[in-house]
């Protein structure tokens, strides 16, 4: 063959390749992006719950496993159950409170104490000290 494209056959075929290898990449990071988000947020909701369960006299551990019911996230040799703890101080908090775990496996991939892999994302809420109304409900004078 002769002419100007002799020498470059199979280069967009390379090039294609290469730049779809970037285009999954940013693809799957906003997945990822997403479950953590949405894990973050239903870890504070059930951590809100935990703390309310304890304000009325309910049971802190159901009321954690229902804030965390649609999460499926599953961690071979770990339970998918929340990790309930609290009342207690945490840093960078002036109020006590509750906080709630729980384990995802599509964490950084860094070595930690429970495994390479994966994260333990955490949600906090303060806890709320039940007042009395007294007699004459929230409204007596």
């Amino acid at each position: 063959m002769s002419g100007p494209r002799c020498g470059q056959r199979g280069q967009s075929t390379t090039e294609t390749i290469i730049m779809m290898w970037f285009v999954s990449l940013l693809i799957f990071g906003f997945i990822h992006f997403g479950m953590l988000a949405t894990t973050k947020y239903l870890v504070s909701f059930a951590a809100y719950g935990v703390s309310r369960a304890a304000m009325v006299g309910g049971n802190q551990f159901l009321a954690a496993q229902g804030g965390l019911q649609y999460l499926n996230w599953r961690v071979s040799g770990i339970p998918s159950l929340p990790i309930v703890s609290g009342p207690m101080s945490v840093p960078k908090s002036t109020r006590p409170g509750f906080v709630v775990g729980y384990m995802v496996p599509f964490g950084p991939p860094v070595k930690s104490n429970v495994g390479p892999g994966v994260l333990q994302i955490r949600g906090f809420a303060p806890e709320i000290p039940r007042v009395d109304p007294g007699e004459g409900g929230d409204n007596g004078g």
